[in-house]
């Protein structure tokens, strides 16, 4: 945790709870004394400088995780895997903060489904203070009147063994879904159901951590804090027409609905993008483009109707990030995946011969790589 305060009314004074600051130097502090109302004030403390960096890891940090009672604290989210673990094994009482799709990895999952662990009450957007160092963004990011600078992260939740509601409620009301021929149609050719999920994404969200990497600008493309795969092997290159491109961020100011986009389910959370490359790269290209300095080092950004997006009012840039695209999320073998994006193109801009070829080549060298992990 970064900071000058810590703000706590849910501690109870006599627990032993430390307050890692994860900058350099890095220091434990032990809370000595309580304020009225419970709040802990931090005139009465002490401090203490590590001999290491902070890594929870560290045989330092693991020596002050046995002396406390309660752990609170965001782990590093790259890292959430092996923290929550160390936590689970170490037997103690926790309340950290993690990004929703945690709940999804493979790791992770069976400890809530063995009553491990379980998500606390609130999820979504949350603010949070950042030291007055901290480099102001162009979006979900606010100064408020004291001067405090806050950022905004979505798809945030709590993960918990601590005694909650939520604690209480069977597993069959949260994890299963009865399945109904209306909702997931029957196929004719086969016994099996098609099962396909309907998710709702901002533009906000879609270009949040918005890269091109590789020396032609488009190879390695990701999108939706990097879960997003927008160029996998089997998609064609970049070809929008200007034209095009500037239809669809038109269609996105005045609000009109520009179709709906097909995503793959990937790995640990991650997608491909089936359908829709061309729209998602016209607006990223657009949106993810914050300031003229953003502007000079992106070669690939474009204006629309001699405005590039930073040049807009405030309320039409937020109307933009606002916008909610509709995904529609396919779980298959790469196989099925293949399949699925050869049948969507052909309704919309038709694949070559050619293009066509590289995807029933690519679903080979897939499913040979798979049958080789090990």
């Amino acid at each position: 945790m970064v900071g000058e305060r810590l703000d706590s009314s849910s501690l109870s004074y006599g627990k032993r709870a430390f307050l890692l600051i994860a900058d350099k130097p890095s220091y434990k502090f032990e809370i000595i004394s309580s304020d009225r109302d419970g709040q802990i004030g931090l005139p009465d403390y002490v401090k203490t400088p590590l001999e290491g960096n902070g890594d929870f890891r560290s045989p330092e940090c693991l020596a002050l995780l046995e002396k406390c009672d309660i752990v609170v604290t965001n782990p590093p989210f790259s890292l959430m895997k092996e923290y929550l673990t160390l936590l689970i094994n170490s037997d103690k009482q926790f309340l950290i903060l993690g990004n929703m799709n945690h709940a999804m990895y493979a790791e992770i999952f069976p400890y809530l489904f063995r009553r491990q662990v379980w998500l606390g009450h609130n999820s979504g957007h949350f603010w949070f203070r950042v030291p007055d160092y901290y480099e102001a963004k162009g979006t979900d990011f606010k100064v408020d009147d004291d001067g405090q600078k806050w950022r905004r992260m979505g798809n945030i939740c709590w993960f918990t063994n601590m005694d909650i509601e939520k604690r209480h409620q069977l597993l069959v009301e949260t994890l299963y879904k009865k399945c109904t021929a209306e909702e997931y149609p029957q196929y004719d050719n086969f016994e099996a159901i098609h099962v396909i999920d309907r998710i709702q994404v901002t533009i906000q969200e879609l270009i949040d951590g918005y890269k091109e990497k590789g020396p032609d600008g488009i190879e390695g493309v990701v999108a939706y804090g990097g879960r997003l795969d927008v160029r996998p092997a089997y998609q064609r290159e970049y070809i929008y027409p200007d034209k095009d491109r500037d239809e669809v961020i038109r269609s996105v100011k005045k609000k009109f609905p520009i179709n709906v986009m097909y995503w793959a389910k990937a790995t640990d959370g991650r997608y491909e993008l089936m359908d829709g490359q061309q729209r998602t790269i016209s607006i990223c290209r657009y949106a993810a483009v914050r300031d003229e300095a953003d502007r000079q080092s992106y070669e690939q950004c474009f204006s629309v109707d001699n405005l590039y997006f930073f040049n807009l009012p405030e309320d039409q840039k937020q109307s933009i990030r606002d916008y909610v695209l509709d995904i529609y999320v396919c779980d298959g073998t790469p196989s099925e995946v293949l399949d699925w994006f050869k049948i969507i193109n052909i309704a919309g801009k038709v694949l070559s011969p050619q293009e066509l070829r590289n995807t029933s080549y690519i679903v080979i060298v897939l499913e040979k790589a798979q049958s080789e992990v090990v």
